[in-house]
């Protein structure tokens, strides 16, 4: 009889609890609460509440500071040194340094950059994309590469209010808020 090249074990059964324990681990919000407690014991200064769906931090973790009820979307970067000066190849060997700091209720979008020395002020908006760099003031909106203020969070919030695709999901349960979504926008059971 020739021998078979996974091992018996990897019956129905033992899949299955393999499966039970995966879905335990990575269950919804699970992922985020163990993120953020790595993020902690690695030197990143996080505050209460916060929803960080990256992991892509800085070398220096101890260079960023992040308040209170901050949403990182994925694939954001915090680079918190420049090589600069390496790569040049004149000077010694040493890099430039700066701190990031991410103020209360602000929200950096999907595959934003923050540089060293980013200081992004409270109730703030960094659409996706953007490469942020310097100062951005309280309240502020901005995009692009490099960033810059396009507008004030209060009007973009004004603007989002009249959006006819506006859909409050808080507190549904995942079933609930595809239903939601899929009545708001007008997409039937049937096209799925």
């Amino acid at each position: 009889m020739p021998r078979q090249p996974y091992p018996a074990l990897l019956s129905g059964e033992i899949l299955w609890r393999i499966r039970k324990v995966f879905l335990e681990i990575f269950r919804p919000g699970r992922v985020q609460v163990l993120r953020v407690k790595w993020l902690r014991s690695i030197g990143v200064r996080i505050g209460e509440d916060c929803m960080i769906a990256s992991d892509l931090y800085a070398r220096e973790p101890y260079l960023v500071d992040i308040g209170n009820r901050v949403a990182i979307g994925t694939g954001v970067r915090f680079i918190t040194h420049d090589g600069g000066a390496v790569a040049s190849r004149r000077g010694p060997e040493c890099r430039i340094y700066g701190r990031i700091v991410v103020g209360d209720d602000t929200f950096v979008g999907v595959n934003s950059l923050i540089l060293p020395g980013t200081i992004i002020g409270r109730d703030c908006i960094v659409g996706a994309g953007s490469v942020v760099h310097g100062t951005v003031p309280d309240g502020s909106v901005v995009v692009g590469n490099p960033a810059k203020v396009v507008m004030s969070t209060e009007m973009a919030n004004r603007i989002a209010v009249r959006n006819r695709n506006l859909v409050d999901t808080r507190g549904l349960s995942r079933e609930e808020k595809r239903r939601r979504i899929m009545e708001r926008l007008g997409i039937g059971e049937a096209s799925t």
